[in-house]
């Protein structure tokens, strides 16, 4: 029992440094690079990689990769649903895929030649899934000796990816702000060009922006009367 307790602990204190490098993140690719070394060191792990799903094409990517050469990363540069490899099936069946033994899985088979080349011989791939089910991307790590995982690595697994979930939502929403704040920054530029452009003010008048508002105002307001006493 005390065993598990300090299990859990390292756990939380692991996630809490996680979640704190991920809020620091400049770009997308620094947050999953962190997320993705994280992942490798709370497994043991040799090598990994973070793929992102191109829904416009049901194709996943190759977005952050540790430990892989040339080749491998070449091979699965593009996978989808319909490939049987672990990353291929995860997408498919929206679970994880652990591949304890490459050499022995019948699945894996039209792989392991590029997984001899790479010096894995196990392999598993979480699927990333928002809020609502839809998949965003995959997590794998991979072993130079055949492995299993145990219940609390599968736990810590579904809190990793959460977290990844979480910061890839975030990115996309802060994203979806920055181009609407383009946009609409644009609108105002043309806007602006087209009205007040080609508009030269006296040095004394107010900024372009409010001079409408400040001469419509001026027009309606009415002579002073001489007979009233200045106050």
């Amino acid at each position: 029992m005390r065993r598990q307790d300090d299990c859990e602990i390292s756990t939380l204190k692991r996630l809490s440094d996680i979640s704190t490098r991920l809020w620091r993140a400049r770009d997308c690719q620094q947050g999953l690079q962190e997320m993705l070394a994280a992942t490798i060191e709370m497994l043991a792990a040799d090598m990994g990689n973070v793929q992102i799903l191109q829904p416009e094409r049901g194709i996943l990517t190759i977005a952050v990769q540790q430990g892989f050469d040339p080749e491998f990363l070449d091979f699965f540069a593009e996978v989808s649903a319909d490939d049987d490899s672990a990353c291929g099936r995860a997408l498919r069946t929206r679970e994880r895929v652990v591949v304890a033994d490459v050499e022995t899985e019948p699945a894996f088979a039209p792989y392991r030649d590029i997984a001899r080349a790479a010096g894995f011989r196990a392999v598993q791939s979480t699927p990333l899934l928002s809020h609502d089910g839809t998949p965003l991307g995959i997590i794998s790590t991979h072993f130079r000796w055949p492995r299993c995982l145990s219940e609390q690595e599968h736990y810590c697994l579904d809190l990793y990816a959460r977290l990844a979930v979480n910061f890839i939502e975030r990115f996309h929403y802060e994203e979806r702000l920055r181009q609407r704040a383009d946009e609409l920054s644009a609108i105002l530029d043309a806007l602006y060009q087209k009205n007040w452009g080609a508009v030269t003010l006296p040095t004394t008048s107010s900024p372009p922006h409010a001079a409408p508002c400040l001469l419509q105002r001026q027009s309606r307001r009415p002579a002073p009367d001489p007979r009233r006493p200045m106050s």
